[in-house]
């Protein structure tokens, strides 16, 4: 995967090697934890050209690399490492945003693998820019019929103090996105967006606000919390599909 503005900001890690490496080959998927819930699948660069997502993904690998956690955290780097690679907002044309349900896409893969590893919180992180809709740093969410996005959304924005937008029903305004689509399957999901001059541009700025988003729902999720010193090791894995 060749991305230089990708390569110069995420961590200098054999960690990131590794799944940069992955990356070539498919969709990486790291995972940290024994399996046991709480479990939190965090996933980022669903548009290619969203770069701020993907390094603060990055950067909460290498953060959590070795450390101990609650639960189990799974975190998608690159939905779409060719997107990521090209730094497009489309893959081969389609936009994963749209096609979450659809069979075989890459973004209707990650949806299932959220439901078949029990996932109790999903993140799809994204960017907006300035003037666009919503074009504010917040974390979007839906009431019906998994109230626990609503919920979900709202303990993230306490840590954070960043607006939620919220939606009564799930499907409608996005339908075949991440989000909609695992709210829909009763897992609870949210996207949480920060803003950004250009897309396909990289933000320390924003990076940060994306990583503390991340943060946020692993700590609201039960994964991490403020009082745990992280000094026991933990055993992680990159997998893939």
């Amino acid at each position: 995967m060749q991305n230089p503005h990708i390569a110069s900001n995420i961590p200098d890690s054999n960690i990131s090697d590794t799944i940069v490496q992955a990356a070539n080959s498919g969709v990486p998927v790291y995972r940290i934890g024994d399996g046991s819930g709480p479990v939190t699948v965090i996933c980022a660069g669903v548009h290619g050209d969203q770069l701020v997502p993907t390094v603060a993904a990055m950067d909460l690998i290498d953060y959590l690399d070795g450390r101990k956690i609650r639960g189990t955290v799974y975190i998608i780097p690159f939905a779409s490492p060719q997107a990521v690679s090209e730094n497009t907002k489309l893959t081969n044309g389609v936009n994963l945003n749209t096609v979450a349900d659809e069979e075989g896409t890459v973004s209707n893969l990650i949806v299932d693998f959220a439901i078949s590893h029990n996932a109790t919180a999903v993140g799809d992180f994204h960017e907006t820019e300035v003037g666009k809709n919503p074009g504010i740093t917040t974390i979007m969410c839906s009431q019906v019929p998994t109230y626990g996005s609503y919920m979900l959304a709202r303990d993230m924005s306490e840590l954070t103090l960043d607006t939620t937008f919220t939606y009564t029903l799930a499907g409608i305004a996005y339908d075949g996105a991440i989000e909609d689509e695992c709210n829909l399957a009763g897992t609870p999901a949210v996207t949480p967006l920060v803003v950004v001059g250009d897309h396909g541009q990289v933000s320390q700025a924003a990076v940060r606000e994306s990583y503390d988003q991340m943060l946020a729902m692993l700590i609201a999720n039960g994964n991490l919390d403020y009082d745990d010193a992280y000094l026991k090791l933990a055993n992680s894995d990159i997998d893939g599909f």
